[in-house]
């Protein structure tokens, strides 16, 4: 936001981030953690790889629907932040995933009958797995 400018020319380019990205990490790896979590379950119990973009015809719920159009905007947001390496701005964009991911856990079930939609819920998970790594790696993080 526009405080960044502010705390940049008082701290630094360098300790900023760095404050900054330490400031949002136990978020970022209890985030990714879960989702890793929750979709290697479902991977190994069903014999399949949920990489796949979620198919949007069929997100049925409204917190569905409001995390994929968060996941879309991420990726955008987080390439074109990476691009100017402005890493404040990432991180608030990780920042920006928790409330549709809160959201999600709460009105959505995940392992539901319809194969299909079962299926869609892990793939719009899996994204969010995917899309995190593309700000970091936390699966190199032993522990």
């Amino acid at each position: 936001g526009p405080i960044s400018g502010v705390l940049v020319d008082k701290l630094g380019w360098v300790s900023f981030f760095f404050s900054t990205f330490l400031f949002a990490l136990p978020g970022l790896i209890l985030l990714w953690i879960m989702k890793e979590v929750v979709v290697k379950i479902e991977e190994k119990k069903d014999g399949a790889n949920y990489t796949s973009e979620a198919y949007k015809e069929l997100l049925d719920e409204q917190a569905e629907r409001n995390l994929f159009t968060r996941i879309v905007s991420f990726h955008q947001k987080v390439h074109d932040a990476l691009n100017r390496e402005d890493f404040a701005s990432v991180m608030e964009e990780v920042a920006n995933l928790k409330e549709p991911v809160d959201q999600f856990f709460n009105d959505v079930t995940v392992n539901v009958e319809d194969l299909k939609l079962r299926r869609n819920r892990l793939y719009l998970l899996g994204q969010i797995r995917d899309s995190l790594k593309t700000v970091a790696d936390f699966s190199l993080i032993k522990g």
